[in-house]
């Protein structure tokens, strides 16, 4: 009996020294895990995406394609603000080297190889160079320098000297070429003459919108200034009123009724109509007619009533 409660005795310290051993390994695993740095924030995730580091990147990456168009503008704008923008210029027409064109027109109506002579045997009809004078016969034989007819059994040559320029253009292929050439020629004249008229024209229009403008301009500033010798309130010539109140026994009873202006072959006219008190105190009308200079000032009375 003695024996067994020994023997239990003996496990029961067993447990208890694997508990308390299991305890204090438990307490020394919590502190540990106290004092230790957080995996959740210190660890970094293992991702597939490629990590971005802000430090030295901006979160809006600017376009460098768009500073520099900002640039030029900014430029642009200066420019134009400092009062140095392109002005268009008049594309004024530059005369053509025309014996230069020409040769071109030679070489071009050459290559085009579309002459063609008339037929041997074939029955033609010729002018001279002395107008009004023809010939007519069958085509015998084209030489270099003439064309040689066959008229019944008479045979005669005529100098291309001799022909029209119209009838040496059908026989020979130098004479064909030279009045294609002149045609073409006398043809680009013509569009370049248009040309040249249209523009002159509109020269001549802006020209004259520009000097109808300056005339405009300057009779407003005439009449701007010729107003100025006027009374804005009613009308009165400033300077002829005082004209008037000078003449008056009592220039204090002067009253204004009415002006009217007009501008004929005799000059800027103005005609005042006004009342005052006479020397019996009585109040009584009077008009007074007056030329005036083309600045307004007055020049002289022409009439007192």
């Amino acid at each position: 009996m003695a024996k067994a409660e020994k023997k239990k005795n003996g496990c029961l310290k067993v447990v208890a020294v694997f508990c308390g051993s299991i305890i204090v390994l438990g307490f020394i695993g919590g502190i540990l895990s106290a004092i230790s740095p957080s995996s959740s924030s210190d660890t970094p995730e293992v991702t597939n995406e490629r990590t971005v580091t802000t430090d030295n990147i901006d979160s809006e990456p600017k376009s460098e394609t768009a500073d520099t168009v900002n640039v030029a503008s900014e430029s642009k704008i200066k420019t134009t603000s400092a009062g140095h923008s392109p002005k268009k210029s008049e594309n004024k027409l530059v005369e053509p080297e025309w014996d230069g064109m020409f040769l071109d027109l030679q070489k071009e109506i050459r290559n085009r190889n579309n002459f063609v002579a008339p037929s041997l045997g074939s029955k033609v009809k010729i002018e001279m160079k002395a107008k009004g004078i023809f010939k007519t016969g069958n085509l015998k034989e084209i030489t270099y320098d003439a064309v040689v007819l066959q008229a019944g059994t008479a045979v005669k040559a005529f100098p291309s000297s001799e022909l029209s320029m119209d009838t040496r253009a059908r026989f020979f292929e130098d004479d064909y070429i030279d009045k294609a050439a002149l045609n073409e020629l006398n043809l680009e004249k013509k569009k370049f003459q248009a040309k040249k008229d249209k523009q002159q024209a509109e020269l001549q229009y802006k020209k004259d919108v520009i000097d109808a403008q300056e005339q405009l301009a300057a009779a407003l500033a005439r009449k701007k200034e010729f107003d100025k010798a006027f009374n804005g309130w009613d009308d009165s010539h400033r300077e002829l009123v005082k004209y008037i109140k000078q003449s008056m026994n009592d220039p204090d009873s002067f009253k204004h009724v009415s002006t009217t202006r007009s501008n004929n072959s005799a000059g800027y006219i103005v005609h005042m109509v006004y009342s005052g008190k006479n020397g019996f105190g009585g109040r009584v009308k009077a008009q007074v007619t007056a030329r005036l200079t083309s600045t307004g000032q007055l020049a002289e009375i022409l009439s007192m009533e």
